[in-house]
């Protein structure tokens, strides 16, 4: 019995979208039966059908004729967002949407923050219109097309000649393409970089959105310590008290220089009008008045992207700053479980949106590193992957060498323990690890310590950095990576 056919008979007598056009019609050589089917739906007009003596295979094929068939253009979908009339309207309604916050809002952030979304969404897609077009707007230049149009050109040419002086020309005009693409788009970053930087090195750009994780892959159970929670009531409310003690404000130490100049300066900020850009640059090195702010947020090329909250960066971009703390405050998240929803989880802490380690990766690298070690030109950081190198003095015999080295390593161990308490950026000292290159018999014993704790002593190590010769002529380390030469 054919249980398979039987099924999509079933499915097909239950749906009325399909038709078979072909009942009773023998289809091939193997069985009188129906096996290939033609299927129509109300839409497209078929003429009856049959088949053509052929021997060549087991299935006759068959010739039919289509009617009431429509062809699509390659047209376009382009929307348009009337910006200014989308800042204007909000801007007028704004008593009235402060009104309605202090009227049914007011003890409930969560839901002011929803109603927010919806109502940026909303008047984004009132103010937006869509039309059709024939074909979209090139963003590379009319040369660059020419080069790419001239290398398809050379494809088809080689694919059908195969010969030897079609395969080099193709190669080389390949090569000469891609450094045209590099250099393309390297001086639009640079042309954007020099509109931005004039006439002042400036930089204040901030890009806000409510920040969305996507559900994760489902797990059973979760281990804390000595604890395993496998119930879902168990789960959440394990996960919401390591959230919660993770968004919290973080606390103080007003004995440390660091955290008392960034008090000081977060109390100057909160406490003045969100307008004072100037107590902004007083505090920096950049000098940058209200229009240059004004002009570098203009001439940002955001992407129209938007998270589950469909607020784009575009829509934050140029929301009045009377919105922007809808965005920025009042930051909640819950965490969903099979179904299980946790309390809402206050967020004080954090970027609202975006990746702050950039940014403070550019600092460490160039600033703060410089000053820590005695030798900046050796230190190496790569991602969150921080390399020191040192070599010993030439000028010293063997023994002393060791003692140098160990001694150089330990004092800007204890320069980098300090440096990573005061701000609040730890090492972790247990994936620290030295590696020895070395030309002696034995293995040097270099005592290197962090935080009290001896770095473990490698052979080989494992890095996102460029791979190391196996043969130095020296010795490497450094917190991450350690090494001795």
């Amino acid at each position: 019995m054919n249980h398979k056919g039987r099924s999509l008979a079933v499915w097909l007598d239950n749906n009325d979208k399909y038709t078979i056009q072909n009942h009773g019609m023998k289809t091939s050589l193997r069985s009188d039966t129906t096996i290939d089917l033609v299927l129509k739906t109300p839409t497209i007009s078929l003429a009856p059908c049959g088949t053509l003596s052929y021997t060549g295979s087991d299935h006759l094929p068959i010739l039919m004729e289509l009617n009431g068939i429509n062809l699509q253009d390659n047209n376009y979908i382009i929307s348009k967002t009337y910006w200014e009339i989308y800042k204007n309207i909000l801007t007028i309604i704004n008593p009235c949407v402060q009104k309605e916050k202090e009227k049914t809002y007011q003890d409930k952030p969560s839901k002011w923050f929803t109603f927010s979304q919806q109502l940026l969404e909303a008047l984004k897609e009132r103010v937006t219109i869509y039309h059709q077009t024939a074909q979209q707007r090139s963003t590379l230049s009319s040369s660059l097309r020419l080069m790419l149009k001239q290398k398809h050109y050379l494809q088809i040419k080689y694919r059908h000649g195969k010969l030897e002086e079609d395969r080099i020309r193709l190669r080389s005009w390949n090569k000469l393409v891609q450094y045209e693409l590099k250099s393309f788009r390297q001086n639009n970053w640079m042309n954007f970089i020099s509109e931005v930087a004039f006439p002042n090195p400036t930089h204040c750009w901030k890009t806000v959105k409510r920040l969305n994780k996507k559900r994760t892959a489902s797990f059973s159970a979760i281990t804390e310590n000595d604890n395993i929670y496998k119930t879902p009531e168990k789960i959440v409310n394990c996960l919401q008290n390591h959230f919660s003690s993770r968004f919290i404000a973080p606390t103080l130490n007003m004995d440390n220089s660091t955290d008392v100049l960034a008090s000081k300066l977060w109390n100057e900020l909160s406490n003045s009008s969100h307008e004072d850009i100037e107590l902004v640059c007083e505090n920096s090195d950049l000098k940058i008045t209200t229009q240059d702010l004004k002009s570098i947020i203009r001439k940002m090329n955001t992407k129209n992207s938007l998270g589950f909250d469909k607020v784009s960066n575009k829509i934050v971009k140029l929301l009045p700053e009377c919105y922007l703390t809808i965005i920025i405050l009042d930051r909640t998240t819950t965490i969903d479980y099979q179904g299980h929803v946790s309390d809402q989880i206050v967020i004080t802490r954090g970027a609202p949106q975006g990746s702050c380690f950039g940014p403070k990766a550019y600092i460490v690298n160039l600033f703060d590193l410089p000053q820590i070690f005695e030798c900046p030109r050796e230190v190496h950081l790569y991602v969150d992957d921080l390399a020191i190198l040192y070599s010993p003095s030439i000028y010293l015999k063997y023994i002393k060498q060791t003692n140098e080295i160990q001694t150089r390593i330990n004092n800007d161990m204890v320069k980098l323990e300090q440096y990573a308490d005061n701000n609040h950026q730890p090492v972790y000292k247990n994936k620290t690890e030295s590696v020895d290159y070395h030309k002696s018999v034995q293995v040097p014993k270099i005592r290197i310590v962090y935080q009290g704790q001896c770095i473990q002593q490698q052979r080989t190590f494992k890095s996102k950095m460029p791979a190391w010769p196996a043969r130095l002529p020296g010795q490497v380390t450094g917190p991450d990576r350690l090494f001795t030469f």
